[in-house]
């Protein structure tokens, strides 16, 4: 179950109603079923769209050397990997890998296999593999960040040598280095993915050093020939072992790593977590395959092994909510309450309080509505409340109102005449000595002060209770 609510004007609802009815079940991660592909780490991929296969060639064997063997990932049907080729390029590890859609060619620039490391380019045609003689060519290098401008028609290449800065672009026939600032891909363990999105015509890197230093979390963005650095509104992802893709569904960057999926919004300048479900992240690469509509992780980074991992944005794994109300409220007794909720399409409703489902009845009414009303009376309601939404699809948890009732003296909740009295003081220390039992200890009455630092209950408590027992009933 995922936490999650989007704001939507009534002009929007209808739109994202239709779209979410279009989306198919399930959660957006999984693991491709079959057996074979290349067991390597360290590769280079890419998406050729004309065949709709995804290519991958090369990387650092299991069992130990470098490999020379080309693979194909047919996602149509089942699905299947297929060993296309044993020869080629010099076996390498961290190629720079991209797929020109133009003119049908897989490019690959660059990779190591110690001590080598290679400024040779070649080309796959889906058959053969040819070494294409530049007059020009990059420094050596590998593991750099690299796309294809579908808009310009030019492989993009951004070095990630501190000695040799630059981009460079190749049109199929020679390499040849661009003018102009260029992003800082020369960092700790060259992580900087980097995508083209061809709506808006811009290439997208993330610039991310996952270890403290000078350069961390720099997004940019180019256009035609010329970088600039975004000013971010937001922390940027700092991840490694990560990849970035133009997701066609959600037509944007996306970049995984580090078990989670984040989003880039240019219209918001900030980047958006998707997901942050555990998986094992890509170390070299994932593509988006437009005929499934996913994204695809051939090798899993920590076990070495030939695992693939299929991601999609589309899948829903419970409703699409919207029009949650504010995260914190503040009540006094006597004075109902009203929690909301909505679901796009046809969904049951289940309110919690401090992850327990409520029931009508007594102070609270609506409990499998898509409105809880609460009557308080005493301070024992306050708490933190949430709602489960469940359709086909699963469930959905609307994020949590912290809800504070008034008077919070009145522990043991009278309604008779004094409302405080020694009782309270009974009550708060027999509920003290209980503890929180609550997952989360904030959400516990007696934690008075609302501290979540260890240890969560102590004498500041005792003393906050003092003081609004003080204060009275107001």
């Amino acid at each position: 179950m995922i936490r999650s609510c989007t704001l939507l004007s009534a002009a929007s609802h209808a739109a994202l109603l239709a779209a979410a009815a279009g989306q198919p079940c399930g959660t957006p991660l999984s693991q491709w079923p079959g057996t074979g592909g290349p067991n390597t780490d360290y590769y280079g991929a890419a998406y050729d769209s004309f065949r709709a296969r995804t290519v991958v060639y090369g990387g650092a064997m299991n069992a130990g050397g470098y490999s020379s063997s080309t693979w194909e990932f047919d996602s149509s049907g089942p699905g299947v990997w297929l060993l296309r080729a044993t020869s080629g390029p010099p076996a390498l590890a961290n190629p720079c890998v991209a797929y020109d859609s133009v003119r049908h060619r897989l490019v690959l620039f660059g990779g190591n296999n110690n001590p080598l490391v290679s400024t040779q380019t070649w080309e796959w045609d889906g058959n053969t593999w040819t070494q294409v003689q530049t007059a020009v060519s990059p420094p050596h290098m590998s593991r750099a960040p690299i796309a294809f401008d579908s808009v310009r028609q030019r492989i993009v290449l951004v070095s990630n040598i501190y000695t040799s800065p630059g981009t460079w672009e190749y049109d199929g026939v020679n390499w040849a280095q661009m003018p102009g600032e260029t992003p800082n891909a020369a960092i700790y363990d060259s992580v900087a993915p980097m995508a083209f999105d061809p709506v808006r015509a811009r290439m997208v890197i993330l610039v991310v050093d996952p270890l403290p230093g000078d350069i961390s979390g720099q997004t940019w963005e180019r256009t035609g020939t010329t970088w600039a650095r975004t000013a971010a509104v937001s922390a940027s992802p700092r991840v490694l072992g990560h990849a970035g893709v133009f997701d066609s569904g959600l037509q944007s960057v996306i970049v995984l790593g580090n078990g989670r999926v984040w989003r880039w919004r240019p219209d918001l300048v900030q980047w958006h977590l998707l997901d942050s479900a555990s998986y094992n992240s890509p170390r070299d690469g994932a593509v988006y395959d437009d005929l499934a509509a996913r994204t695809i992780v051939p090798s899993d980074l920590i076990y070495h092994t030939n695992q693939t991992f299929l991601y999609n944005t589309g899948a829903r794994p419970g409703p699409v909510l919207s029009d949650c109300g504010p995260i914190q409220l503040t009540a006094t007794t006597g004075q109902p309450v009203n929690l909301r909720v909505a679901s796009l399409g046809p969904a049951s409703f289940q309110w919690r309080r401090n992850n327990t489902p409520l029931n009508d009845g007594g102070v609270y009414s609506g409990t499998q509505t898509d409105q809880l009303t609460i009557n308080p009376f005493s301070i024992p309601l306050t708490g933190w409340f949430d709602c489960v939404v469940t359709d086909a699809c699963g469930s959905t948890i609307r994020p949590t109102t912290f809800v504070d009732v008034g008077c919070y003296a009145n522990c043991d909740g009278t309604t008779t005449a004094p409302i405080l009295n020694v009782n309270d003081f009974a009550c708060f220390m027999n509920v003290f000595a209980a503890g929180c039992p609550e997952p989360f200890p904030q959400t516990c009455y007696i934690n008075c002060d609302r501290s979540t630092t260890t240890p969560v209950l102590s004498a500041n408590d005792f003393q906050c209770f003092l003081n609004k027992y003080a204060a009275g009933c107001r």
